[in-house]
């Protein structure tokens, strides 16, 4: 649309710059040269200025192919024929009264009178004729345009706005348009008439013909502009109030939209498709494609978005979510992904906000209240957390999303009876839920039933041969009953099925430094994880406690004071670096440390060490 009306006003320019060229020729008549190739020596210059602001407009412009294809065929909606017919309209009317006045008010005894402006001299004797113009001219802008946007409108304001009109209707106000110009252009006329001829016979018939006769450029101009809006009224789609007869243009319309509409289908199948085989980019293309097409398809709208959070072009993805939900406000599945998008990005203001919309349209459905869980147990409302999921799991008691938040949330709040309960009712739905069992096995743990949860966590290890997480916590488990030796099997285990398993590594690493063994292996592992999580205090803290085991201590001190710095309501770490700081000679800096030990700690026997071992020294 804007590059239609950059190209009329490209060729507007040319034309009028033609027309005063051609006047200017005829007084100086050179000789032998033709008028056109004298005009483009003229005006190089200008010439290209235009020419290249119009190529960098239309650059600007056209975004793809597609596109392109569509302006150089002249693709243009109906309406948007129809504005810019009815624009010229608007435009040559005012272009030919402007000329009209002007040679009045040259000629005329009023430039005499005064030092008024030509300009101000036409808008003051004008008024009514600028106001009815302009008027007529956005009415018909407003017939054009309104009945394709999506506002809401009151049902009473609708058919005042547009006058109770019909298709067959429209022609009646553009004749009017083109009555009042005329009406006007000869009153403007009969002043000239009368003022400046008195010499010729007053008359209407004489006034008339002199009239035609000066105006015959201007009378073709008028009706073919004229002409050619009746046709583009005709052949509107038919829109507002009752529709008319003609139902053989009205179908050329539909079957425009069909072929539009068939245009639209084939993109989508074919972004479709490219989904399936995971060409992202591609899909992407087609997508876009689709739009350029029909603006206002949602599902065209809504697959682009996911096309580019697949892509991870997140910010771009929340513009088309945000075009889905403005044309299809009740889109569930929008507010859903909207909600999920912003809770990874962080806001999680707006991800409750997109969450709760959800919600609000689908009550039933689990996904808005797991999301709503998940953001209120970031931001510390455990309480409000556990009442979305029993909200959920009240609905749906084999969801084992929701379970399994439940009973997380449950651990999390030392609710451990709860947890259990929980667990064991979703135990009888997926017996060999191996994530549930460890769940389970917390809970029982929790509740001083240590047995019953080992049983549980070697059942869950079995069960599931490729998993390392029951092993973890098996491990972690005999580490609470003081048995090193069951609990390095059980990290052996779970490194031997996950040989990358960071937590695993860290805890045999650790093992091997307190319990005696292969030292050499144990700082192998030590490395490798401080190498590949440098910012980890807890990495440091292990690999500079087997450094200082293996008689490094000073290397070891800057490990050991960054793991401190970090965690410094971890007791064993104080530990660490009070026993190192004590090997170095620092004594007080060593006590300090020991003694925030004896503060921290839950582990009598090592307590018992530490105080001797203050006293020694």
């Amino acid at each position: 649309m804007i590059l239609s009306i950059g190209t009329l006003v490209l060729v507007g320019f040319f034309f009028f710059d033609l027309h005063a060229a051609r006047e200017y020729y005829e007084e100086i008549t050179p000789e032998e040269e033709n008028f056109f190739l004298w005009w483009v020596k003229q005006n190089v210059l200008k010439i290209g200025v235009a020419i290249g602001i119009y190529c960098l407009i239309f650059v600007a412009l056209v975004g793809d192919v597609a596109f392109l294809r569509r302006v150089l065929t002249l693709n243009l909606t109906i309406s948007g024929v129809s504005i810019l017919v009815l624009t010229l309209c608007l435009v040559v009317f005012f272009a030919y009264d402007v000329k009209s006045a002007r040679a009045y008010y040259e000629n005329s005894l009023l430039l005499l009178s005064g030092d008024e402006s030509f300009f101000r001299w036409w808008a003051r004797l004008n008024v009514a004729k600028i106001g009815v113009a302009t008027g007529v001219y956005l009415l018909g802008i407003i017939l054009l345009v309104l009945p394709d946007t999506s506002l809401k409108i009151h049902p009473f304001v609708t058919p005042v706005m547009y006058l109770n009109l019909h298709r067959l209707s429209i022609p009646f106000y553009l004749t009017l348009v083109v009555v009042g110009f005329i009406a006007y252009d000869l009153r403007v006329a009969w002043n000239y008439y009368r003022n400046i001829l008195l010499g010729m016979t007053l008359g209407a018939w004489p006034f008339l013909t002199w009239w035609a006769g000066q105006n015959r450029r201007k009378a073709c101009v008028v009706i073919g502009v004229y002409l050619l809006a009746i046709t583009g009224a005709l052949s509107l789609k038919p829109q507002l109030g009752r529709d008319a007869p003609v139902k053989k243009v009205a179908g050329v319309a539909t079957s425009r939209k069909s072929a539009s509409s068939a245009k639209t289908g084939t993109y989508l199948a074919r972004a479709e498709q490219y989904l399936t085989e995971q060409k992202f980019k591609e899909a992407v293309i087609e997508f876009r494609n689709a739009i350029q097409k029909d603006s206002r398809n949602v599902e065209a709208h809504l697959g682009l978005a996911r096309s580019l959070v697949t892509l991870g072009a997140m910010n771009d993805a929340m513009k088309f979510y945000r075009n889905v939900v403005k044309l299809a406000p009740g889109s569930y599945a929008a507010y859903v992904e909207m909600a999920q998008l912003t809770m990874a990005a962080g806001n999680v203001e707006l991800s409750l906000k997109y969450a709760q919309t959800a919600a609000n349209l689908n009550p039933t459905a689990a996904d808005p209240h797991l999301i709503q869980a998940q953001l209120y147990s970031r931001t510390g409302k455990t309480a409000l957390a556990i009442q979305q999921c029993t909200a959920v799991f009240a609905r749906e008691p084999t969801n084992p999303i929701a379970g399994k938040m439940l009973v997380n949330f449950y651990l999390h709040e030392k609710a451990f009876t709860q947890a259990a309960t929980y667990a064991e009712k979703l135990l009888k739905s997926a017996p060999y839920d191996p994530d549930m069992k460890i769940f389970q096995a917390q809970a029982l743990e929790g509740l001083n039933r240590s047995d019953e949860a080992l049983t549980i966590l070697r059942q869950a290890a079995s069960a599931d041969p490729h998993s390392p997480d029951a092993n973890l916590y098996l491990g972690d488990l005999y580490m609470r009953r003081r048995d090193a030796t069951a609990a390095r099997n059980s990290y052996e285990e779970a490194l031997r099925r996950s040989p990358s398993n960071p937590r695993a590594m860290n805890n045999i690493a650790s093992l091997i430094a307190d319990s005696g063994g292969d030292l050499r292996r144990a700082y192998g592992l030590a490395t490798r994880l401080h190498q590949a999580f440098p910012d980890n205090p807890a990495y440091a803290d292990t690999l500079g406690w087997i450094l200082f085991r293996m008689g490094k201590t000073e290397p070891s001190l800057a490990l050991l004071r960054l793991a401190a710095s970090r965690l410094p309501q971890i007791a064993v770490v104080r530990y660490h670096l009070g026993v190192a700081l004590l090997q170095t000679g620092d004594r007080a800096a060593a006590r300090r440390e020991l003694e925030t030990y004896l503060r921290l700690t839950t582990d009598f026997d090592g307590a018992v060490q530490v105080r001797s071992l203050l006293m020694n020294r």
